[in-house]
């Protein structure tokens, strides 16, 4: 039997054929779009295509990184050297929101694989991989890949990357090689100071400042000294070395002191009194369960944010631990004013006998005391400073030159408000500071440095985010979830039981 084809048959394969083609047609046109589309995209700038979505805004720039391309003059060069299989994907993003942040910033991404000459073809020097080397013109600087990431240890074996610092290296770095002159800030040394934790050495690095040691016992304190820093010492200055210190204030200086509960240094405590300054006896310890964490003498400080040094801080966790109070008696003459940057509260007392207990004694001395202050002093021409500081014979043109008009004096008293290593050694373990006490101490390394544009960007946390809590906030959560989840179930059978009635 022959299969006919009728003339129904024949306009059915005529539609499916026209539907085929309408079907395929179409299919190409979408399929043109699309590469169309991607070749738009992909040649708009990476700041319209990119978006960072980073809980902690890893691959975006802040303000201060803005400020800074913005206000380039010369052309900066990045160089991003890596192996193929050790691209690190952070780095990689953030160098492009460099990149689209100014025409000034050049990025070129190096691959050590397929240019294994790029030292001589670049006219940089030969660096690790991972490393991001920022170039303007003769000046270089690189950052190292451990650099741009803070860890933290588990254990003793074991540690992990707890923080992301690429934004603030790199913006240093460009800063660095775009800048004309550096600060140079000295630390004492031979009296067992404590020594500066690695995020304390790396806020100054950042702020592209020359940290120098300084032994005061045969050397005075040199002309190019910007601040000199005085860090926990555990042994007696000389009469001599304080005489040094306070002629150097007294012309102008500026320094960041920091003392010790357990150290009795008579002579180093000569250098405040000069201005009025000295120190309680005893450890503080909080009774407000607002103003202290755990322990009453971990203690969360009343801010003063009027001051350029405490910028920011108050809205940021601090734990200022194991700290002794201060005297500040008023000045006789308005030579000079203290500022206190810290304080405990009315409910607060310096206990004379910690050691034996924290529970308040009637000889214990009642607060609020000052945690920290500024001493600052402006000069005219001829003033040295306070009336009691001895100044030193001299010439007095050499004076002059220093060319400082005000003396900036930064006083602390506990070196577990800056150095997680000190905190962690009295408490016997691994802890890490709140990023209030971070942000105080780079804003007190800015402020010493006589710059504004000094970088203190923080590292960005790769954790998930924490808070400090008070004791009373702790036993308010506490009283709320004891009380709170029985209430509710007890209201929602209340509501159900009445509304089954009501049926």
């Amino acid at each position: 039997m022959r299969n006919e084809t009728t003339p129904e048959k024949k306009a059915a394969g005529r539609r499916t054929l026209a539907g085929g083609s309408y079907a395929l047609a179409v299919t190409a046109l979408i399929i043109a779009g699309a590469i169309l589309v991607n070749l738009i995209v992909g040649a708009l700038p990476a700041r319209y295509t990119t978006f960072d979505v980073s809980t902690m805004r890893l691959f975006s720039i802040g303000e201060e990184t803005k400020a800074v391309l913005a206000g380039l003059a010369e052309d900066v060069d990045l160089y991003y050297i890596y192996q193929s299989d050790g691209r690190d994907d952070a780095v990689d993003r953030l160098l492009d929101t460099y990149a689209a942040a100014s025409d000034r910033l050049h990025v070129r991404k190096i691959d050590l694989v397929a240019s294994p000459a790029y030292a001589e073809r670049f006219g940089i020097g030969e660096v690790a991989p991972g490393s991001v080397v920022a170039v303007c013109g003769d000046k270089q600087r690189v950052v190292a890949s451990d650099n741009m990431y803070m860890y933290t240890y588990a254990n003793t074996y074991y540690a992990y990357a707890s923080g992301f610092d690429g934004e603030g290296q790199i913006t240093s770095a460009i800063a660095y090689v775009t800048g004309d002159s550096h600060p140079v800030m000295y630390y004492t040394t031979g009296h067992g100071e404590l020594e500066m934790s690695a995020a304390m050495t790396g806020a100054i690095e950042k702020a592209n400042i020359e940290l120098l040691p300084l032994n005061l016992l045969n050397t005075d304190i040199p002309e190019d000294c910007d601040a000199l820093i005085c860090f926990t010492p555990s042994a007696d200055f000389t009469e001599d070395e304080v005489k040094k210190v306070i002629n150097y204030l007294a012309e102008g200086g500026d320094a960041l002191l920091c003392t010790i509960l357990t150290a009795d240094t008579p002579n180093f405590d000569k250098i405040m009194a000069a201005y009025r300054v000295s120190r309680v006896d005893g450890l503080v310890v909080e009774e407000d369960p607002a103003a202290y964490t755990q322990l009453g003498y971990l203690l969360m400080p009343q801010v003063n944010g009027s001051s350029a040094v405490t910028e920011g801080v108050a809205e940021l966790n601090l734990v200022y631990s194991f700290a002794q109070g201060l005297w500040v008696e008023e000045p006789e003459e308005e030579a000079y004013t203290v500022t206190t940057l810290l304080q405990s509260t009315a409910d607060s007392y310096s206990a004379s006998d910690a050691e034996t207990t924290l529970s308040r004694k009637d000889t214990d001395i009642p607060g609020p005391f000052p945690l920290a202050v500024l001493v600052e002093h402006s000069l005219s021409a001829g003033d040295y400073g306070d009336p009691d500081a001895e100044i030193a014979d001299g010439n007095e043109e050499e004076r002059l030159a220093r060319d400082h008009n005000m003396t900036k004096l930064l006083y602390f008293t506990t070196p577990c408000a800056f150095s997680e290593d000190a905190l962690s050694d009295v408490l016997q373990s691994e802890l890490a500071l709140p990023a209030g006490n971070d942000r105080l101490f780079a804003n007190a390394i800015t402020y010493l440095s006589d710059e504004t544009d000094r970088i203190s960007i923080p590292a960005k946390s790769m954790e998930e985010p924490m808070i400090s809590l008070s004791s009373a906030q702790v036993l308010a959560i506490g009283n709320l979830l004891m009380a709170g989840r029985p209430l509710a179930v007890i209201a929602a059978g209340a509501f159900i039981f009445v509304r089954r009635r009501r049926r």
